[in-house]
């Protein structure tokens, strides 16, 4: 592999890792942050030197411009500080799941997961999918699409979703 296609997975490793998986579950909730947890733990092993100033500068673009298409974007009182309270999402306390083309809402109940669980569980998960190479160092292409493929499969006690079946047969 060239060092340009080296540079391009580990580029989307980085944009991977920049968000847990489990973002919506410790949101406003985990006192280590929502980079506190599995973020820190796999860019500690995907990247032990960090992530280059370069990469970094591109998911730092990336990202502002996701949670820019994500976020309304309303004037704010003072009191409000960076983000009003009625724009902020507390998933854990209204699971609510919207189909994108149909509009179609499967309400999930209140989430009874502590912060701590998902965050161990999630970090295990990813762990296990670090692919690496004859050396034993992690594999940037390998792993980022290890993550794309089972990223979503995680079966965990405590963590199964209900099952939705409805015109999904």
């Amino acid at each position: 592999m060239t060092h340009t296609d080296n540079t391009i997975w580990l580029a989307k490793l980085a944009a991977w890792t920049h968000d847990p998986a489990e973002k919506a579950l410790v949101l406003l909730r985990d006192p280590a942050g929502h980079e506190g947890g599995t973020v820190r733990e796999l860019r500690a092993t995907l990247f032990p030197a960090g992530v280059s100033k370069p990469i970094a500068e591109h998911v730092k673009r990336a990202d502002h411009w996701a949670s820019a298409a994500d976020r309304p974007q309303f004037p704010r009182s003072d009191k409000d500080g960076r983000y009003a309270s009625w724009t902020q999402v507390r998933f854990h306390e209204q699971a609510v799941l919207i189909h994108p083309l149909s509009g179609t809402e499967y309400d999930l109940g209140k989430l009874d997961v502590e912060a701590a669980h998902i965050r161990a569980v999630s970090t295990a998960h990813f762990n296990s999918l670090i692919e690496r190479d004859a050396d034993g160092q992690p594999d940037a292409r390998r792993t980022a699409l290890s993550f794309w493929r089972f990223g979503p499969e995680l079966d965990a006690d405590g963590l199964r979703a209900p099952r939705i079946t409805r015109g999904f047969h």
